[in-house]
């Protein structure tokens, strides 16, 4: 499908997803592992030398400096998560395409929001920002750009200041626990 297509222009995006594939015998684009990777399911227990071997191989030959690669893997444990929570905050950015700073960080880590008030395609929320101390709660107008129909209470993943999908408040809670254990 078109969807998979584009996905599959996104090498690192689509590196994770393979990983996972080949580590739980599901499609890259099943939704169990889009769901691990974008909402922090649980999935599988991760095999740590398979996930030095793809920090280290599959990232390092996607632009992953080997130093910054050994640095990471010396780090990995056995309740490690290969998810865009580990990427964006231990991994870090792979290539110079995005300036490395707070404000991105903050942007392109998947955080949950409560809908507070809908205008158009814009939304007011309750949720989160990264800075140098930490992590804040913060009221913010974000993108509605896929027309969700919301409501006052709704929670929403965020990422690059849009919200991508209506979740569950289980999911959101899923999503701060990750996010702060992570911090």
């Amino acid at each position: 499908t078109k969807i998979k297509s584009l996905i599959r222009g996104f090498p690192i995006l689509y590196a994770y997803y393979d990983f996972l594939s080949e580590q739980t015998g599901l499609e890259p684009f099943d939704k169990k592992i889009i769901n691990h990777y974008w909402l922090a399911e649980d999935l599988i227990e991760l095999d740590l030398e398979k996930a030095k071997d793809f920090v280290l191989n599959v990232l390092g030959s996607r632009g992953l400096p080997k130093t910054r690669a050994n640095e990471i893997t010396k780090k990995l444990s056995g309740n490690t998560r290969l998810d865009h929570f580990f990427h964006v905050l231990q991994v870090k950015f792979v290539t110079d395409k995005v300036e490395k700073s707070f404000e991105n960080f903050s942007r392109c880590v998947v955080l949950p929001a409560r809908v507070t008030k809908i205008k158009r395609n814009a939304l007011l929320v309750n949720s989160f920002e990264l800075d140098k101390t930490g992590v804040l709660e913060k009221e913010k107008i974000v993108l509605n750009p896929f027309g969700m129909k919301l409501k006052k209470n709704d929670f929403v993943s965020l990422h690059w200041e849009n919200a991508i999908e209506k979740i569950s408040k289980n999911q959101a809670n899923k999503l701060e626990k990750r996010l702060l254990e992570l911090l």
